[in-house]
């Protein structure tokens, strides 16, 4: 028997427990619920919300999750379809463009050419250091990103809608907070 091998129905019991488990991701991706209600927008990707405390914005809020689309590459883009959620919050124009601007940035922040190579060289050859001097080309690009989310949530305070830096979460998703009125 191998180090690996479980023999008899231990690996139907491991099988049933991935099975289960792939079951549950699937469920959560899919499942979209409202402030008090729930449903699924047809032909848009699956958008999770959270009621109550569970999201960024404390209580009394609802957090819109805005799934990562991974259909161009790995470069961190999101979908700009617009979730019933935000209907009446927030203009649909304004959401879209804000998303694409978001990825734009992010687009913008991992190509790589001749600025990203002369960084990487200088950084090489002066050990590092030259990092305690200056900025690198991500990071005032997300720098950038910062400054739009900000000025976003400036100009929409009154709506009770706040956009969420989607670098708190690894870009996994752009959570929008939302608060009950």
């Amino acid at each position: 028997m191998h180090r690996g091998d479980t023999g008899g129905d231990g690996g139907a019991v491991m099988a049933d427990a991935t099975a289960t488990s792939a079951a549950t991701a699937t469920t959560t991706t899919t499942t979209t619920t409202t402030c008090g209600s729930s449903g699924v927008r047809g032909g848009m990707a699956a958008v999770a919300v959270v009621s109550g405390t569970h999201g960024t914005g404390g209580a009394g809020t609802c957090s819109v999750m805005v799934p990562r689309d991974y259909t161009v590459g790995m470069t961190p883009r999101f979908d700009t379809s617009f979730p019933d959620v935000l209907e009446g919050r927030l203009d649909k124009g304004e959401y879209v463009a804000t998303v694409r601007q978001i990825n734009e940035i992010f687009v913008e922040a991992e190509h790589v050419g001749c600025v990203t190579f002369a960084e990487g060289c200088l950084g090489f050859f002066t050990l590092y250091t030259a990092y305690f001097c200056m900025r690198g080309k991500y990071s005032r690009m997300m720098d950038r990103l910062e400054k739009l989310l900000e000025t976003r949530n400036m100009d929409s305070d009154h709506t009770g809608v706040r956009w969420i830096n989607p670098q708190r979460n690894g870009c996994l998703h752009l959570e929008i907070v939302v608060k009950d009125q």
